[in-house]
């Protein structure tokens, strides 16, 4: 009984080091996602078609951010490859805009996917 009380002590803990992990990983995608909010406001025609282009993002943040975030291990922290992320993301956007007849809103995202550079996080 004592090793299946210490493998129950052992699943729990790892179950609470594994969710604060996912609740950093959460608070960075919630993080990323006010940027690319921030850099998409910077379209010329963003007022008029904010709705759309938040959309877009909302349909696409979630599976770009978790292709790119790594939770790490033990010995490593998490990391995030930002630029990968940013240009898979205005991509896609790009794509499904051309797709849905949006050719004016596809070609700002395309400009500014091919315009964007990020910082590292320690640069």
């Amino acid at each position: 009984m004592g090793k299946v009380g210490g493998f129950v002590v052992a699943l729990i803990i790892a179950g609470v080091v594994l969710g604060m992990r996912f609740s950093d990983k959460g608070d960075a995608s919630g993080e990323y996602r006010e940027q690319v909010s921030a850099l998409l406001a910077t379209l010329p025609d963003y007022a008029e078609a904010e709705a759309y282009y938040e959309g877009l993002c909302d349909q696409h943040h979630e599976e770009c951010f978790d292709n790119h975030y790594r939770i790490g291990s033990r010995r490593s922290g998490p990391s995030f490859d930002s630029d990968a992320y940013i240009h898979e993301l205005l991509k896609r956007m790009a794509a499904d805009a051309r797709a849905n007849g949006h050719t004016v809103q596809a070609e700002h995202l395309a400009f500014l996917e091919k315009d964007v550079v990020t910082v590292p996080a320690d640069g």
